[in-house]
């Protein structure tokens, strides 16, 4: 779980400006299958993961620094191309690459995987595809 902050920042983020699908989802408000579309369409599902957070100004003082991974879970309904399911998540990937969203960093955009165990499905009704984003934020005192 990252801070308070971090997801509020990612999560007004996305309202303001996501359009590859009609549906994103926090992971951690997600409680059943119940809570995707029906018929199964596009969908994001958000989880963030801390790190760390430390003290980084010399001598202590004031700035303390959120070290962890925002990923964005991709799922297609199954029985789709691939190069559907790599377009949306090109569009997520797109829209974080390079960006400082007020104090948070995005460092590292990685490509998606859809290996077992990275990336979120569920058996039958949607394929997944993970795209792991790796931030920083710092917070004064």
């Amino acid at each position: 779980m990252s801070s308070s902050y971090v997801r509020t920042q990612v999560k007004d983020y996305l309202t303001a400006n996501w359009v590859g699908t009609n549906t994103f989802v926090d992971v951690s408000d997600f409680k059943t299958m119940k809570d995707l579309p029906v018929p199964p369409e596009n969908v994001l599902m958000v989880e963030f993961i801390s790190q760390t957070e430390s003290n980084i100004s010399l001598g202590g003082g004031d700035c303390y620094r959120e070290i962890g991974i925002i990923n964005g879970h991709i799922l297609v309904p199954t029985g789709y191309s691939s190069t559907d399911a790599l377009s949306v998540c090109e569009q997520f990937r797109d829209l974080f690459r390079g960006k400082r969203i007020n104090n948070m960093t995005i460092q590292a955009v990685n490509p998606p995987s859809n290996l077992n165990g990275v990336a979120i499905s569920f058996e039958g009704i949607y394929s997944g595809w993970a795209i792991q984003l790796d931030y920083i934020c710092d917070f004064f005192y």
